[in-house]
């Protein structure tokens, strides 16, 4: 009788893979005393990731490089000098490199130390390249210049980081032509060098690259003056600390911009960059302080059809940017996410946005809005600026707001708003039911509905017979009676108020809405029955 071989879950490499993503690397280390079989699945997952802080010096065993240096694949090699314990033959299969290196003017090669040899062995498979700097040029009171011959022959190089170099046109058009498959770029306090000195390899067109950066600073034209080479296959750049003058004309494919803790909020000629060579920039991320609200605004208005938007707003600009984005992109914003920030108030009607923007999905603006009960009056155009941007109306006369139009964006799924004009009880109140309301039965929503006239005494009483908790528009329509039996200015019994009936309304139509935060906390709403 021919007998059946079984295989534990745990003899099988893909099971081990799995369970080896959520293990440390002392529990890996346990995992290959275990057994041959098991030394032999954990030993390459324990030896994938090396990460080495990026100012120390690795120290690593030669001889145990040697034996298992191919298998790792994400490498954080620290400070790289003259030699490094991950310069041998063994350690040929990066995909992610992290070094930093110490520049100097005294070494022949400027501190680059073996991180040439490093990178050149390793070309064939390296897709992700982070490289720092440290210490500055004392006679050009710049970081150092970078060594751009260290990206040649980088063919499947995807995603560069440079922090704390110098960097002239010709430079960077170097790294773009060695990398014809990048698709990333970030700059984290990176500096342009105008007027460079001889750089370590030939560059006959140094000083036509520094006279065009020259006159990208001085805003000046320099469509007579195209540029030398574009690289369209880069879609994200992330400036972190500067921004590079002239670089953007030489990525006509971006479409994702990130500018964070730009020094004095200086946006310096990237509206104009964005306006003549970057018309596919969809995606902007201002996680910087801008001193400048025209400033801000002129970014905003050079981008053509904006999807999304995360980060900060200058508060003298957010009721213009706000106005900005419904009139020129009600169509196409899908995400709108402000940094919160401490308001005393801002006079605008939020609600517009879910009336008239059908694709938005991610809605968050944590300030304390006044303008949800407010009435329209006469906009103000601000000086430079298109007048049918901000032909909307502004609002700063008190009035009940009546919706007008109906909640176009069923796409929703995560929802901030901190409405000034609610109480910290109604928050609550209707977020807490709208989850309980999510889990009601198809019927008995049925049935709520045809009740809905009923008044708030008959509905407590329903509640008591039938034992089950009120509905949304029951549970308001009880708040807001209590309230007004506490003294809170209400007149006698009153009809739910506009602001009420629109969220109990409106909410509870949006099928996709996962998160929501009306001032009162993150709430996580279950799935809708059908």
């Amino acid at each position: 009788m021919a007998t059946t071989e079984t295989t534990h879950a745990l003899d099988l490499p893909e099971i081990c893979a799995l369970i080896a993503t959520h293990l440390t690397k002392t529990q890996l280390g346990e995992c290959i005393l275990v057994s041959h079989r098991w030394a032999d699945t954990f030993r390459p997952l324990f030896w994938r990731t090396r990460l080495v802080p990026r100012h120390k010096v690795a120290l690593c065993r030669d001889e145990d490089l040697a034996r298992h240096g191919h298998h790792i694949r994400i490498l954080s090699a620290g400070r790289i000098q003259q030699t490094s314990p991950f310069d041998q033959a063994s350690v040929a299969y990066l995909q992610h490199l992290e070094v930093s290196t110490c520049g100097s003017n005294d070494e022949p090669d400027n501190g680059l130390g073996c991180l040439p040899a490093i990178v050149h062995r390793n070309k064939a498979s390296l897709s992700e390249f982070h490289w720092m700097c440290f210490g500055r040029d004392l006679k050009l009171n710049k970081p150092f210049r970078i060594w751009p011959e260290v990206f040649l022959g980088l063919e499947r190089l995807e995603t560069v980081v440079l922090s704390k170099w110098s960097m002239a046109i010709d430079d960077f058009l170097t790294i773009l032509k060695a990398c014809p498959s990048l698709n990333t770029l970030t700059f984290e306090a990176t500096e342009d060098l105008e007027d460079p000195s001889p750089p370590p390899s030939n560059s006959s067109n140094a000083n036509s690259s520094s006279n065009r950066s020259k006159q990208w600073s001085k805003g000046m034209d320099t469509s007579q003056d195209p540029p030398l080479f574009q690289h369209h296959g880069v879609h994200t750049v992330h400036y972190n600390g500067n921004a590079m003058p002239g670089y953007l004309q030489h990525l006509p494919n971006v479409h994702t911009l990130h500018l964070q803790n730009l020094t004095h909020g200086n946006l310096s000629t990237i509206p104009d960059e964005i306006r003549q060579f970057c018309p596919e920039i969809a995606s902007l991320h201002t996680l910087t302080p801008c001193s400048n609200p025209s400033r801000f605004l002129s970014l905003v208005d050079s981008i053509h059809t904006l999807r999304s938007f995360q980060g900060r707003v200058p508060s003298e600009a957010m009721q213009d940017f706000l106005e900005m984005v419904l009139a020129k992109h009600a169509e196409t914003i899908e995400t709108l996410c402000l940094t919160e920030a401490e308001s005393d108030g801002l006079r605008f009607n939020v609600w517009r946005f879910l009336e008239n923007c059908p694709r938005l999905a991610d809605f968050q603006i944590p300030y304390k809005l006044e303008g949800s009960l407010l009435e329209a009056t006469t906009t103000t155009v601000p000086t430079g600026f298109t007048s049918s941007y901000f032909s909307s109306p502004r609002f700063s006369r008190r009035r009940p707001y009546e919706p007008t139009k109906p909640w176009v964006c069923q796409d929703l799924s995560k929802l901030w708003l901190r409405i000034k004009d609610m109480d910290i009880q109604l928050m609550e109140s209707i977020t807490t039911d709208l989850c309980l309301d999510r889990l009601m039965p198809p019927m008995e929503k049925v049935a709520k509905a045809s009740s809905s006239g009923s008044s708030s005494s008959q509905y407590q009483q329903q509640h008591q017979q039938q034992g089950r908790v009120l509905s949304v528009g029951s549970l308001v329509g009880h708040h807001a009676h209590h309230r007004h039996g506490h003294g809170h200015g209400y007149g006698g019994a009153r009809a739910h108020s506009p602001l009420e009936r629109l969220i109990v309304e409106k909410l509870s139509g949006l099928r996709k809405l996962s998160k929501i935060n009306i001032g009162s906390g993150w709430y996580e709403l279950p799935d809708m029955k059908d």
